[in-house]
């Protein structure tokens, strides 16, 4: 009975031992997106070129199953989740707001996937297609400067109309 039962385990433990192909060597960041290092598992590191680093995207390895396949569960698990944050990350992150001499604010903005940074005025950062692909925070800045600039533009149509009616 005892044997029987050993051989069963055997069995089990030796049908989900999984020895994948591929692994993650590295993950690092380019132009606020995650990209990882891949390299071969099993060969001989004497081997030159078998072992050399692969930089891949992850969203690339996720979308060919056939690729997916060859890595571990845990790996495949950190792969989905840089996945995730990559197709989630805000495309426009505001670095850096100046105030210009005639008191107009002009904003450096940052574009997800690419290296050079953008300079916006604060009329054409208010713009919707802008707003709606900034993070959380840097939206809300945009909207208080939206409403201070209205509160700027209502003071000087009072001022106007008071000197009219002197």
């Amino acid at each position: 009975m005892l044997k029987k039962i050993k051989d069963v385990l055997n069995d089990t433990v030796g049908a989900k031992t999984y020895t994948p192909k591929y692994k993650l060597e590295e993950i690092y960041e380019v132009n606020r997106e995650y990209w990882v290092k891949v390299i071969e598992v099993g060969m001989a590191p004497i081997m030159l070129g078998k072992r050399t680093p692969k930089d891949l995207y992850p969203n690339d390895i996720l979308a060919d199953d056939d690729l997916t396949s060859l890595f571990h569960p845990l790996d495949v698990r950190s792969l989905t989740y840089l996945g995730y944050v990559n197709m989630n990350a805000p495309e426009f992150e505001i670095i850096r707001e100046k105030t210009n001499e005639g008191n107009d604010r002009i904003f450096i903005v940052s574009v997800k996937g690419k290296s050079d940074c953008e300079i916006k005025t604060s009329y054409e950062i208010q713009s919707p297609n802008i707003v709606k692909k900034l993070n959380t925070q840097d939206a809300y800045r945009v909207g208080e400067l939206s409403n201070q600039m209205e509160s700027k533009e209502e003071l000087e149509l009072i001022k106007k109309a008071r000197n009219k009616n002197k």
